[in-house]
């Protein structure tokens, strides 16, 4: 989990002068490895700005370069560095949206006992008396108890959906987030930790991307898709290596960096793949 004391990191705009909004990085050292990620995600991006308002500076400032010679060599170095690292920015956060919706699917409340004939009528009579209540009347039963409703009217109001209950949704909502922290409260506090993470890495990726394509002198986004996306295609393009069997033939294999294996590449991985001699290549896009 996240250092809660630790000292925010980064900036609040996307330039160090100014610029779009981003979010600061609040997370502070987490040891969990997709926030790690989202954090490279979201210090990419301002990296990315910095780097490119860097280089349009010392070119401007170089007599060898034209006004023109100035916006191609800008625009060369954001589609050879910028548009690599945020691209990588946005499926570190795609990955992280999965993962969290992932881990969300698995966390089911565990209901009361069905066999138990007896509860299941006072949960069905619990419905009932709060069904036939006016809002008032229902506002004042759920205040007098407040963070202690006794637990078998709880599972009797989240046991079906609001209607069956009369409660509004947003007390059903809040009945069923209260059960879901009782049963997975530390699993929870890592997904919110991850949708933090987000948040972050994604103003700072977005943010990056749009102020870039206007220091660039693009002000159409499609336009500027359309230049970054060969260099896009090429990121997610397979790891191929070429290697030995046991006999001494040559295979191929793809580089699997989620599994942190070698192996066996479908029709597809071929298809699309390019062949890299090394991590670094496969990071700058250089092929073997």
């Amino acid at each position: 989990m996240a250092d809660k004391f630790a000292m925010p990191k980064g900036r609040q705009t996307i330039r160090k002068s100014g610029g779009r909004r981003t979010r600061l990085w609040e997370l502070g050292d987490s040891k969990n490895s997709t926030v790690k990620q989202l954090e490279a995600a979201y210090l990419g991006g301002l990296g990315a700005m910095d780097r490119v308002e860097a280089r349009h500076t010392a070119n401007k400032a170089d007599p060898r370069f034209t006004p023109d010679g100035v916006r191609d060599d800008l625009l060369k170095f954001v589609l050879s560095d910028a548009v690599r690292v945020l691209h990588h920015g946005r499926t570190t956060i795609a990955k992280a949206r999965a993962e969290v919706a992932e881990r969300r699917s698995k966390l089911k409340i565990e209901g009361p006992d069905k066999t138990d004939i007896a509860a299941a009528f006072r949960r069905m009579e619990i419905r009932t008396r709060l069904n036939n209540m006016k809002p008032d009347e229902l506002t004042n039963y759920f205040a007098r108890y407040g963070d202690n409703l006794p637990t078998e009217i709880a599972q009797a109001v989240i046991e079906l959906p609001p209607e069956y209950s009369g409660v509004p949704q947003s007390r059903h909502d809040l009945l069923v987030e209260r059960a879901l922290n009782a049963q997975y409260g530390d699993a929870i506090a890592e997904i919110k930790e991850i949708e933090q993470g987000i948040e972050a890495a994604e103003s700072s990726v977005e943010a990056s991307r749009d102020e870039i394509r206007v220091e660039v002198g693009i002000h159409d986004p499609a336009k500027f898709n359309e230049l970054a996306a060969p260099v896009e295609a090429k990121q997610d393009a397979p790891w191929l290596r070429r290697g030995k069997d046991t006999n001494g033939n040559e295979v191929i294999r793809v580089v699997d960096l989620d599994r942190g294996v070698e192996r066996v590449p479908t029709a597809d991985e071929i298809a699309r793949g390019i062949f890299y001699s090394d991590f670094e290549h496969y990071k700058e896009g250089k092929a073997a």
